[in-house]
């Protein structure tokens, strides 16, 4: 769209000054302010006599600056994109930048539906397509993306409403760049209770070889290059600016020097000769022939001195070299990239691939505030169109949007591996002091380094399956730190109770008794003990021949802390848990044993128990001992009332009359000295 014609006015006569503006905007009008209005400012420096300061006829007031819209060069801009590399690492480096460093999806929905529509992206090219339209908007100032929705064809000028996105539907993105592609149309959102939309226009005319077709804002993706002020961005028809703009001027002054110095070079060695005759040679020169022989001796001493090196001189001829030197043109070539990178407000590094001052330095805080620029350009100008996108991206692919979806954007920064070590160790380090001081749990824990590891890549064995897996152990009731004693006395007296029985009463049926005591649980309060560095016995007995102390009586909540105080495991006691009296199990202690309703039962069940505890040096797999118990089935739920399935190892059986002989056996063979395995 062409600019509307600008008003020449006179602002210093006296100095032949010459500014342009363009017409009052009807905004600035209704407020009163007229921006083509000059008049005489008193506060500034003068000095008449020196003729320094504000208005003095000397050199430097004689400079000026003249509004140029390079924007509007369209062959230009296109000329310097394909012939010039440093325009093209302008253009394409921040672009590229800005989509690398793609966001994540922070939501809580099931993370095998992330995967599709991340797979979904990668199928339709949608990352590669948003960033070819980032370039254009960088090179000409604005673009934009058409969203293809199957099915929409005949309804492109019409709100896009999401309801109307059927499963499959959405094919991609079309990118257009300002000039040739998408134009605004004079139709501009007006209404205020849509500050996003309000003064952008409401509809595209978007452009296809021969063929336009009228497309409503909700249907485009729209990037813009750097924002002007009101009256210049009317003229630029709502768009932005080219990233050129301000680097041009900083461009020409870098390449006519680098082109002068090439001039230069090639006049690094001036060659002189020394000739008595010249002046005889000379004389007459002014006739023609008398030129055309002179020329002629010179270019046969010249075609002699290049071919062979030899050199052909008069009696006291001589030849004289005179060499130049192009000392301090580096650091003015150096400076001109600095000016160059700062207009493009790009680190040197990223826009010419090396330090300015030598390969020693990192110019890391350089790349820090261009970190934190493309973290800025992120945020204003790519999430809003994703936050646009990616609720089609769901209605396509799920038919549904997640109400907690949220964007979260990566740093742009690529670490080193020295880099991603060190953040490792002291993210584990970190993790782990939380962990310890009982801060963070298992879950927390996992998450964390799992979060991590886009970045870092340590952690990327941790699935969402294996949080999951956590969260459920939260859930039972048991952190996972193993059964760690924490010190504590019981908190309650528990009463008289044998085994299989107790206040609720005894049950002939094992299965009967686990759902009664199970719902028990949920009715009533239950005592409580806390297992210490040495749990308390309660009460002793015989069972089926094996003395059983009891610490953990049916009925009462088994609580465990960890070293710091922090509970990591309660249930409720369905069975009496204790151990066999004058053994020594695998993990140091006596054998752990739990005691089933039925005394009579002929056999007795190993459970071969997988510590899955976070502290490493605390694991300590062991056997858990089952005897009353009706079958396997009836022992294995028993087992897990207790603990999480993933702590289960497998399971034997053997007959009681065995256990005991085998433990009598080891006792008189060792004397309890050392660990017996069932």
């Amino acid at each position: 769209m062409a600019s509307p014609a600008p008003i020449p006015i006179n602002c210093n006569a006296r100095l032949g000054r010459r500014r342009w503006a363009p017409e009052v905007n009807p905004i600035a009008q209704m407020l009163g302010i007229n921006p083509n209005a000059s008049g005489a400012a008193f506060d500034a420096f003068v000095n008449a006599p020196a003729r320094l300061g504000a208005g003095m006829p000397n050199l430097a007031e004689g400079a000026d600056y003249i509004l140029q819209r390079l924007t509007f060069d369209y062959w230009l801009l296109i000329t310097l994109y394909e012939n010039h590399w440093i325009v093209r690492r302008i253009v394409d480096g921040a672009a590229e930048d800005m989509t690398r460093a793609w966001p994540k999806v922070n939501t809580d929905a099931d993370p095998k539906d992330l995967d599709r529509i991340n797979k979904l992206i990668r199928k339709t090219c949608t990352r590669g397509r948003i960033t070819q339209t980032i370039k254009w908007a960088r090179l000409f100032g604005g673009a934009g993306a058409l969203i293809v929705i199957d099915g929409h064809e005949n309804q492109l000028d019409e709100p896009l409403n999401l309801k109307d996105i059927e499963i499959g539907a959405y094919k991609g993105l079309i990118p257009f760049e300002r000039w040739t592609g998408v134009h605004p149309t004079l139709e501009i959102c007006t209404d205020i209770t849509r500050p996003t939309d309000f003064n952008l226009p409401e509809f595209y005319e978007v452009t296809a070889r021969d063929k336009s077709f009228k497309v409503h804002a909700s249907r485009i993706l729209r990037f813009t290059g750097p924002s002007v002020p009101t009256p210049e961005r009317e003229a630029y028809s709502t768009w932005g600016i080219s990233v050129m703009a301000p680097v041009y001027e900083e461009l020409r002054k870098r390449d006519n020097l680098s082109n002068n110095l090439i001039s230069l070079s090639f006049r690094a060695q001036i060659l002189g000769m020394v000739m008595p005759e010249l002046a005889q040679m000379l004389s007459g020169a002014s006739t023609g022939q008398a030129a055309q022989q002179f020329h002629g001796r010179m270019e046969a001493f010249n075609q002699i001195l290049s071919n062979q090196s030899l050199a052909l001189l008069p009696k006291d001829g001589q030849l004289q070299s005179t060499n130049w030197s192009a000392s301090g043109y580096a650091e003015l070539y150096a400076q001109f990239q600095m000016d160059i990178a700062g207009a493009a407000e790009m680190p040197v590094t990223r826009l010419f691939g090396r330090t300015i001052s030598g390969l020693g330095q990192t110019n890391g805080a350089d790349e820090r505030i261009y970190e934190e620029r493309i973290a800025m350009e992120q945020e204003h100008g790519l999430r809003p169109q994703l936050d646009k996108l990616y609720p089609i991206l769901f209605m396509s692919e799920l038919g549904e949007v997640p109400p907690d979806l949220e964007l979260d954007f990566p740093s742009v920064r690529v670490l080193t591996e020295e880099e991603k070590g060190k953040l490792t160790v002291d993210t584990v380090a970190s993790v782990t002091s939380l962990l310890n001081a009982g801060l963070f749990n298992k879950v927390q824990a996992l998450k964390e380094i799992q979060q991590q590891s886009a970045i870092t890549g340590f952690g990327t064995a941790i699935h969402d399956e294996d949080i999951s897996a956590a969260e459920k152990e939260e859930a039972a009731g048991f952190g996972g730190l193993g059964e760690m004693a924490g010190g504590g006395e019981p908190e309650s007296k528990p009463g008289e109770l044998k085994a299989g029985s107790g206040e609720l009463g005894a049950e002939p049926s094992g299965e009967e008794l686990l759902s009664k005591l199970s719902k028990a649980a949920d009715s009533r309060p239950a005592p409580v003990i806390v297992k210490g560095a040495k749990a308390r016995v309660v009460r002793r007995y015989d069972f089926a021949g094996l003395p059983i102390a009891v610490e953990f009586p049916v009925g009462v909540q088994r609580v465990i802390k960890n070293r710091y105080g922090k509970i990591v495991y309660s249930a409720f006691v369905i069975h009496d848990y204790g151990f066999v009296e004058k053994t020594i199990g695998l993990d140091a202690d006596e054998i752990d044993v739990i005691v089933g309703p039925d005394e009579k039962a002929d056999s007795a069940y190993v459970v071969f128990m997988i510590d899955l505890g976070m502290d490493v040096s605390q694991r300590q797999d062991e056997q858990k001992l089952f005897i009353g118990f009706a079958d396997a089935d009836f022992a294995k739920d028993a087992f897990l009332s207790l603990y999480p399935e993933s702590y289960y190892g497998g399971m034997k059986a053997m007959p009681v009359n065995e256990v005991i002989e085998k433990i009598e056996f080891h006792r008189a063979l060792t004397g309890n000295q050392r660990p017996l395995a069932l």
